[in-house]
């Protein structure tokens, strides 16, 4: 199954099955696996360093790790999505240990270096958290814009190149996600309310026109759901360069 489900959503969802799971219902598991799985590789994979397909044997290890998450987890542990991630981690790093089992270390060394490496795959998994949220605002994105007939391709070819013309665009943005009966206008009509825009900010009819796709995506993206496409657009250069997954 293609992972798109978002982070928060999965979270609760896996949470709501650990409820049933924790009362009983030791099938329930079976609800999100399909879900879950996919998230679990990524997690393999950024701990073994390489692509981890599903009939590698840390998907195998992953498998057992979700029951052990579930059988393991407390709700005062915080979010159980991590906590899954974490116990993954940890089974792949036991895997791995137990691959070089005839390397003779001294205990003292292994602990030395344990460390650093566990804090750069606590940074690797909210690494993994955040990817997945950004993967999932891209895709709903597309599918808003899609209702105002604006493609990824148009935001690329479309997107102002000078920065004067960047952070005219951003205010523009700005000002329409601000402003409640100008949001409302654009989500009735799907058009850029450039009337009112030219009386509220006199700005150039000649840059509403031919920025009008690129400046209503930033308002939709400033107006929604988007915490880190937000970032994007509200960065200093004001969205230079649409980001890489746009232009797949």
């Amino acid at each position: 199954m293609e992972l798109g489900t978002g982070v928060s959503e999965l979270d609760k969802r896996l949470g709501l099955v650990w409820e049933k799971y924790a009362a009983g219902q030791k099938t329930a598991v079976d609800e999100i696996y399909d879900d879950i799985m996919p998230f679990c590789l990524k997690v393999c994979s950024r701990v073994s360093g390489k692509f981890v397909n599903p009939y590698d044997d840390e998907a195998s290890i992953a498998r057992l790790a979700i029951l052990e998450a579930m059988a393991r987890y407390e709700p005062d542990r915080g979010s159980i999505l991590l906590f899954l991630a974490q116990v993954v981690k940890s089974r792949v790093l036991d895997h791995k240990r137990r691959e070089k089992r005839w390397y003779s270390l001294p205990f003292s060394l292994l602990k030395q270096v344990e460390n650093p490496v566990d804090r750069q795959a606590d940074e690797d998994l909210l690494e993994i958290l955040n990817d997945m949220d950004r993967k999932q605002e891209i895709e709903n994105l597309q599918l808003i814009l899609a209702d105002y007939e604006i493609s990824f391709a148009d935001l690329v070819t479309n997107s102002p190149k000078h920065r004067k013309t960047r952070e005219e665009t951003r205010r523009i943005a700005l000002l329409l996600a601000q402003t409640e009966e100008l949001k409302q206008d654009l989500r009735e009509k799907k058009m850029l309310p450039v009337k009112q825009l030219i009386e509220l900010g006199r700005f150039k009819r000649k840059t509403l026109e031919r920025y009008r796709k690129y400046i209503i995506a930033s308002a939709i993206i400033l107006a929604g759901d988007f915490p880190h496409l937000q970032t994007f657009v509200l960065s200093r250069e004001g969205m230079e360069e649409p980001p890489s997954s746009l232009k797949l």
